[in-house]
């Protein structure tokens, strides 16, 4: 707090079984640097709470919350950062949760949420200029239960993004209310590819709902067959495919359901939810 500073080689908050470990950094000017790889909740409870412009960079080869055990990150205020030079883990084997609120950043080099089938993660991005930035790839429910909020004008920014990957995985994303965005575009060695969007596989189920006037884009979008799709019509919620340059000209792949529900207090008329250039499927 008050401008402290902490620097170390690694970290682990709760370590053994049977303890709960926590660690904040509050304030302008409070840092905590860890140069090694970083886990909260390896073996047992961990918490980090990072408020009120507080500041942690992590740059080792891995970070994990959730392992073995439950994690929780809370990211709140205005100039609070999370920096993660390192693939993020959110539930590895057990439960775990990413708050971004009322302004807090999160940027992370690639996210994978519920790693494996017995795995829960959950992100929430929340407030005006509250964001997560990936330099690389985002998984929701790799093999686990996955979700992700973004909600009164949150934003998420990906390179490629995954919702529901494997066949033991259940991803859904929700994407709510005027300013609320999720933008997967860019360039980027993901092992997906750039700018895409899956909601779901072959095997495996994603949901992606947008309301109450939300935006998400991509290059292109690839819809699976047990996934499915939801926009409601009359707020102004939008899904985009391809790039402002080519006026979203882009492809929608669907394989599964895309719902157009009427928004609350929709008046009649033509609406234009879904912005593409091909639709297949």
């Amino acid at each position: 707090t008050n401008g402290g500073e902490v620097m170390d080689s690694g970290a682990y908050i709760g370590n053994a079984a049977g303890s709960y470990g926590t660690v904040s950094v509050d304030g302008a000017g409070s840092a905590w640097t860890s140069y090694g790889d970083h886990f909260i909740g390896y073996l047992d409870k961990g918490a980090l709470s990072i408020t009120n412009g507080g500041a942690v960079a992590v740059t080792g080869y891995a970070s994990i919350i959730g392992h073995c055990s439950q994690g929780m990150v809370n990211l709140d205020g205005a100039g609070s950062t999370w920096t993660v030079n390192a693939s993020l883990t959110l539930g590895n084997f057990d439960t775990a949760e990413l708050n971004i609120t009322d302004g807090g950043s999160a940027t992370i080099k690639s996210v994978v949420v519920a790693q494996e089938s017995s795995s829960n993660g959950t992100i929430h991005v929340d407030g005006e200029e509250s964001s997560l930035t990936s330099d690389n790839a985002i998984w929701i429910g790799k093999s686990g239960k996955g979700k992700l909020n973004i909600t009164n004008g949150g934003l998420v920014t990906s390179l490629s993004a995954w919702i529901g990957r494997n066949r033991s995985s259940d991803g859904k994303v929700i994407v709510n209310g005027p300013g609320s965005e999720w933008t997967v575009l860019g360039q980027g060695n993901t092992g997906l590819g750039i700018g895409e969007l899956y909601v779901g596989g072959i095997y495996d189920r994603g949901i992606l709902i947008v309301t109450d006037g939300a935006l998400v884009s991509a290059n292109y979008v690839s819809i699976g067959s047990l996934s499915t799709v939801t926009l409601d019509v009359g707020n102004g919620s939008t899904l985009k495919a391809g790039l402002t340059e080519n006026n979203w000209t882009g492809t929608i792949m669907n394989e599964g359901s895309i719902h157009l529900a009427a928004g609350a207090g929709a008046v009649p008329g033509t609406y234009t939810p879904i912005c593409y250039g091909t639709m297949e499927g």
